[in-house]
């Protein structure tokens, strides 16, 4: 059965602009650690809280997601080293993630454990690829860099960077490529396209 929510977190990780990171997570089945990445995890957060329909925890998680988001925007344009991005970038996994913990559930922020680069395997580096390779199909921004996955999380940083811009000045942040533009602003071949590339 497919997963009738997968475009919509699709969408909503793509307007982050926060590539997956590598974290560490526990399996309930085993009590092992395992190394995931904050993309995964917040799908199955994301599952959770639907499934779960607590109106008023979704409302209290909406208004720190909002707050969190804010700071977010507005300082990972300011990052100008991977090492100040990488660490942003943690900072803001770590809180968004931590939004879908339930108040008295015995968790908290400091139990999801976000790893440094050097546990970024090669198969995560695909997905971080693939990532940025979405967020340009959907955005028109600039061909990726070749080179390192340090390259592509400050491409992260210059998309945010434009995406500041473009909100500054009113244009619609989700414009995409090409000549096939709706009345709302949108392409949807590069929507379809960045949904088959995630």
């Amino acid at each position: 059965m497919a997963d009738a929510f997968a475009e919509l977190r699709s969408m909503i990780l793509l307007e982050l602009r926060c590539p997956p990171l590598p974290v560490m997570a526990t399996r309930q089945e085993t009590g092992q650690d395992v190394i995931t990445n904050t993309h995964d995890m917040l799908s199955v957060f994301m599952v959770t809280a639907f499934r779960r329909q607590d109106e008023e925890d979704n409302a209290r998680r909406r208004r720190q997601q909002t707050e969190i988001e804010r700071a977010y925007r507005e300082g990972l344009p300011q990052c100008v080293t991977f090492t100040q991005a990488y660490a942003h970038m943690t900072r803001f996994a770590t809180d968004y993630l931590a939004t879908y913990l339930l108040p008295g559930a015995g968790f908290t922020k400091h139990d999801i454990r976000v790893l440094p680069p050097s546990y970024i395997s090669p198969c995560l580096a695909e997905e971080i690829r693939a990532y940025c390779r979405a967020v340009r199909t959907l955005t028109g921004e600039g061909e990726l860099p070749d080179g390192s996955v340090e390259a592509l999380f400050m491409r992260c940083v210059v998309s945010a960077r434009h995406q500041e811009q473009q909100r500054v000045v009113g244009v619609p942040v989700l414009v995409g490529v090409g000549d096939d533009i709706d009345k709302e602003g949108h392409n949807p071949k590069a929507l379809e396209a960045c949904i088959e590339v995630l």
